[in-house]
């Protein structure tokens, strides 16, 4: 059994919390490529989706912002989380 890495081996997590959908886009190509190779890739899972549910959403509060968080490794976004 190979030993864990020591920390100064190993990328650091770091969750980064976005209130905006525009906050997000410069990271849709790297976010959209993580889904496709995803073991489950959804649809549901794209900035295109939120932006056309954030636009239709009949039960929107104004003034109410997005949550959405993007969990990154060594500066390069390994996964993330609309949460609403």
């Amino acid at each position: 059994m190979k030993p864990a890495p020591a920390a100064s081996d190993s990328q650091q997590l770091s969750v980064l919390v976005h209130r905006s959908l525009e906050s997000v886009r410069p990271l849709a190509p790297a976010l959209d490529a993580l889904n496709r190779v995803s073991r489950r890739p959804t649809p549901f899972a794209s900035l295109e989706y939120l932006e056309a549910f954030e636009a239709n959403d009949e039960h929107a509060v104004a003034g109410q912002a997005p949550l959405l968080l993007v969990i990154e490794e060594g500066g390069l976004a390994i996964g993330w989380v609309p949460c609403g």
